[in-house]
């Protein structure tokens, strides 16, 4: 929903000179502790500074502190939105953060998506294909997704016309989703005894940076036997609708995209 039709929130506000505090009216779900809570609660809107208040609200479902996941099953069956610059997700984060903070300690993308239209936008980012990821390594800027994505595309229509199932199936020798089925395997990795992800991702000649000291493993004490840490922790479910974002999952210049990622006043580029 729009922030200025849903709340007293006026567009005059939205650009400058209102707070929003969650955390103050109580209604902040985020925990007191957490590192989390500025960004998560609090949202300050400052023509000096060009920053806004956040003009969509959407729901965000989690099952942090009420159910864990160390291997088993998931399937979460949903009609996906449609609608330009919505991400809709159906993933897995770790209820602890074990081997340190992201994407050290793991994430699992069941199903990711976009909601722009197929015929304005390029093929592959539409609405009619979802993707499913794992992120992993010791450092976001060493995150090694690219060797564990892959995507599927309906050939007619898109996931907002029926609902469909997407599953995980998830132990220690291997991941994989699937779709409907689990005869339709979208990502499918398997760990192995001999190598694991920590070699696979070739961390062993990172630097911090050039010149530098290596990289540390986060994963050299862990238990497992096949070489799947981080994957080898509690994760915990996400059910959410993002709406716009800057860490490239809309590329610029595509689909007549109205912000730029690198630039200070995307908020402010998307709003108007």
């Amino acid at each position: 929903t729009l922030t200025n039709e849903t709340t007293s929130i006026t567009n005059e506000q939205i650009l400058d000179g209102y707070t929003v505090n969650l955390t103050a009216d109580g209604t902040c779900s985020e925990p007191a502790d957490s590192s989390n809570v500025a960004a998560y609660c609090v949202a300050v809107s400052s023509s000096n500074t060009s920053t806004i208040i956040p003009p969509v609200r959407s729901a965000r479902l989690n099952t942090k502190g009420k159910l864990g996941l160390r291997y088993g099953r998931i399937e979460v069956t949903a009609r996906l939105p449609v609608g330009d610059w919505l991400w809709p997700a159906i993933w897995l984060f770790p209820t602890n953060s074990t081997y340190g903070t992201w994407p050290a300690s793991g994430e699992i993308d069941i199903m990711e998506s976009r909601g722009n239209s197929y015929q304005t936008y390029p093929a592959g980012l539409a609405p009619n294909t979802f993707s499913s990821t794992l992120h992993w390594g010791p450092a976001s800027y060493l995150d090694r997704y690219d060797l564990t994505t892959d995507s599927y595309t309906l050939q007619r229509g898109d996931w907002s016309e029926n609902f469909h199932t997407f599953g995980l199936e998830w132990d220690a020798r291997y991941i994989y989703t699937y779709l409907d089925t689990r005869l339709t395997r979208v990502l499918d990795t398997s760990f192995r005894r001999g190598k694991p992800l920590w070699q696979r991702g070739g961390f062993q000649n990172s630097r911090w940076y050039p010149g530098g000291p290596f990289i540390e493993n986060p994963w050299e004490n862990s238990t497992s036997t096949t070489g799947n840490a981080p994957f080898d922790q509690e994760f915990f479910l996400i059910l959410n609708v993002a709406v716009g974002g800057t860490n490239g999952f809309f590329p610029d210049d595509q689909g007549g995209k109205p912000w730029m990622n690198g630039h200070r006043d995307a908020p402010l580029e998307f709003w108007q």
